[in-house]
């Protein structure tokens, strides 16, 4: 069988802070095959962002990756110095960030901004070739009227418009591998869709690209995503096939998420929130992270920490109840 197109190894990212280190991504190994989508869950700051900004490697210091290893298509990403991330960075490797308004630069036209990928990575087209390669890019994440707003500034787009752009940026070298992270946070529900449709073309589509959707919407993700990892306090949690997870989750911390989802079968006020506060990522309590928030926590998961392993084909779980 061939390499998968990345591969995580016993990942750790941290940031220090006035209190001790912050970590932000603790011992993460996970996998990603081409054209293959990976939908990654959890509360906000379960580092779900870090763990895509450190593959990018775009953590700013005083952050760092300490330790680990990550691979992605035969290449050490850890090993490369920035040069040789750069030539990856919108060629190969791509990340949608999740706050377009922070992302564009207000001085500079929607045209001038997606057009310096290319002439960074493709210098040999001509002013006349990149103007077209972006009104086509736009075209194709559907903004109307495509070659005349490449000449328009951020602020005459809408939200929804400007996440097409940042969209339109990151895929116009058609990158193996693109990093969403929360792509249609802050959407209406409409232009939600169309991005999620644009995704799912994407990935069906040529080259073979894999997606890596960070979200903590899991209905989105369950729409998406062939598989799920469940992020919780730099950890991940469980990893199987999204059916698997939606329809028989396996480690506490994931049947709250799914329970804490708002359904059309239940009655009004029938949701049931997760207990108590995601644990402290500067002092986090011993054993399991999730004791205390956990129902069924006994004495083992007070004082060891699970690691993650697999239960059934295809399936991975970090919870002593399974082992």
């Amino acid at each position: 069988m061939s390499e998968p197109l990345l591969t995580i190894d016993n990942l750790v990212t941290r940031f220090p802070t006035k209190r001790g280190r912050l970590t932000a991504v603790d011992g993460v190994s996970l996998t990603l095959e081409r054209r293959e989508s990976l939908g990654l869950v959890g509360e906000s700051g379960s580092g779900k962002s870090v763990l895509g900004l450190s593959v990018m490697r775009l953590v700013q210091p005083p952050g760092k990756i300490e330790s680990g290893a990550i691979r992605f298509d035969g290449h050490s990403l850890l090993d490369l110095d920035e040069e040789g991330m750069r030539q990856l960075r919108g060629r190969r490797l791509a990340m949608i960030f999740q706050d377009p308004t922070a992302t564009l630069n207000p001085v500079f036209t929607i045209g001038e901004q997606i057009a310096e990928v290319l002439r960074w990575h493709t210098p040999e087209m001509s002013p006349a070739e990149m103007r077209e390669r972006v009104t086509e890019m736009l075209d194709r994440v559907g903004i109307p009227n495509a070659g005349r707003r490449l000449n328009d500034y951020p602020h005459e787009f809408s939200g929804g418009m400007q996440q097409r752009v940042i969209i339109a940026a990151a895929l116009i070298l058609n990158p193996h591998l693109v990093i969403a992270d929360e792509p249609t946070t802050a959407l209406d529900v409409t232009v939600q869709a169309q991005i999620l449709d644009l995704l799912r073309r994407l990935k069906d589509g040529e080259p073979e690209t894999a997606i890596i959707l960070v979200s903590h919407d899991l209905g989105v993700v369950g729409e998406m995503c062939e598989r799920i990892a469940v992020m919780y306090a730099g950890n991940l949690v469980e990893v199987a096939p999204a059916d698997d997870i939606l329809d028989d989750p396996k480690h506490p911390y994931t049947v709250g998420l799914i329970a804490s989802i708002p359904r059309l079968d239940r009655e009004v006020g029938a949701l049931s929130p997760i207990p108590g506060r995601l644990a402290d990522p500067v002092s986090p309590p011993p054993g399991c992270k999730f004791n205390p928030r956990c129902a069924h926590a006994f004495d083992r998961c007070r004082v060891e920490r699970p690691v993650l392993k697999t239960i059934a084909p295809g399936r991975q779980v970090a919870c002593h109840l399974h082992d």
